[in-house]
This record gives structure tokens, sequence and C-alpha cells, in this order.
């Protein structure tokens, strides 16, 4: 049919452009990688905290058992999300370091 022949044209025309950003993409991706994690990592540090403020909080004194429930529970979620951070940091670190020591002993 005359559409999907246009189509197919179209397509055509993009595809060299399609193929170099594409590869363009993948070199930029294998150096900044290593900066996404450490980023990453400092975000969700920052977002674990910030969650513990604004949910878990300064625990109750003399709390209820849903109170008490509550806090243990938001206190867990900002838990996984501060060594989530953590583990995100360590690795763009170690990636760091061996691409440091790999790239001086060339």
């Amino acid at each position: 049919s005359p559409e999907a022949l246009s189509l197919l044209r179209e397509r055509a025309r993009w595809r060299p452009f399609i193929c170099w950003a594409a590869k363009r993409v993948s070199q930029i991706d294998k150096h900044i990688w290593p900066t996404l994690l450490l980023a990453a990592g400092t975000l969700l540090l920052v977002a674990g905290f910030v969650y513990d403020l604004l949910f878990a909080g300064i625990p109750y004194q003399d709390p209820t058992p849903e109170l008490a429930a509550s806090y243990d529970r938001h206190s867990a979620i900002a838990t996984v999300i501060y060594w989530s951070g953590i583990l995100t940091l360590l690795a763009g670190l170690m990636v760091m370091i061996l691409r440091f020591l790999v790239r001086r002993k060339r």
C-alpha cells in the first residue's frame, strides 16, 4: 500500500541518524555510568534521611502499639533506602578506583 511504502522510506531516511545516535550514546554511557552510580547513591542516602525525618521521625516516648508498629515500619523502610544508597555509592567508588588503576597500568 502507498502508506506502508512511505513509512518505509521515512524510516530509511532516519536510519543513519539513529545508528549514529545509538553509537554515540553507548560511548558516552561507558564513561558516565560510574559517576551516575555515585550520584544515585548520594541521592538515595539523602532520600533515606528525608524519609526518616518525615515519616519515622523521633520515636514516641510511650507509644501505643499502632504507633510503635508504624514507627518500626517506616524506620525499616528508611534503613533499606540508606543501605541501598550506601551499596550504590560503594559500587560507584569501586568502579572508579578500578578504572583508575587499570588506566594507570597502561
